[in-house]
C-alpha cells in the first residue's frame, strides 16, 4: 500500500511542476544551424550547446534555441538611388549576449529595427556617385570596403554591440 508521504512526494515531483508550466522533457534537440542556451530559474547555466541530442534536468532547466549559424540580411532601399539597395548582413558571434539582449519579442525583428534606425542617416549622407562606385567595386569583390562603408559599420556598432553580432554592408544594383 502506498503511504501518504509517497503520494505527496509523487505530487511534488511530477504533478506540481506540470501545473506550473515547466518543461518535463529530459532531452532536447539542437539543429546544426542552432545553439541552445540553457537556463535554470531564469539564469544561464554553462556555455552555449552545439547541435545534437542533449540531456537537461526536467522541470528545472529550459533550452532556448538560437539560429546562430545563419547569416541574416536587412535590405534598405535608398531614396536617392532607387536602382541600388543596401544589404546589411549580420550573424551572431556571441549567442549568450544575443540571448540576453533579445529575451522579449522576436529577436530578428528587434535587431533589424535597430539596424534600420541607425544606418538610414549614414546612407542618406552618401552621395549617389559614391554609392555607385561602391556598388561597382563590390560586384567584382563582395568584400570590398572603403572609408564610407567602414564609417557606416563603425557608427552602427555602439547600437548593436550588446547583441553580440557582426555586420557587413553590400550595395547592389537591383537587376544584378
Amino acid at each position: 500500500m502506498i503511504s501518504m508521504k509517497k503520494i505527496a512526494l509523487i505530487f511534488l515531483l511530477l504533478i506540481f511542476p506540470l501545473i506550473q508550466g515547466c518543461d518535463p522533457n529530459f532531452f532536447y534537440k539542437v539543429n546544426v544551424d542552432e545553439v541552445a542556451i540553457i537556463t535554470q530559474n531564469g539564469e544561464i547555466v554553462g556555455k552555449p550547446v552545439k547541435g545534437g541530442l542533449h540531456f537537461k534536468i526536467p522541470f528545472l532547466q529550459e533550452a532556448h534555441l538560437i539560429k546562430a549559424h545563419r547569416v541574416q540580411t536587412v535590405e534598405v532601399y535608398l531614396s536617392g538611388t532607387p536602382e541600388i539597395t543596401a544589404k546589411l548582413f549580420w550573424n551572431i558571434q556571441d549567442p549568450i549576449a544575443f540571448f540576453k539582449a533579445t529575451t522579449n519579442g522576436d529577436p530578428e525583428k528587434t535587431v533589424e529595427k535597430i539596424i534600420r534606425e541607425n544606418i538610414e542617416t549614414d546612407l542618406r549622407n552618401l552621395s549617389k556617385i559614391k554609392i555607385l562606385e561602391i556598388s561597382e567595386a563590390q560586384i567584382s569583390d563582395p568584400y570590398y570596403s572603403n572609408k564610407e562603408t567602414e564609417k557606416i559599420i563603425h557608427n552602427l556598432q555602439p547600437h548593436i554591440e550588446k547583441f553580440g553580432i557582426k555586420t557587413r554592408i553590400l550595395f547592389r544594383k537591383k537587376n544584378a
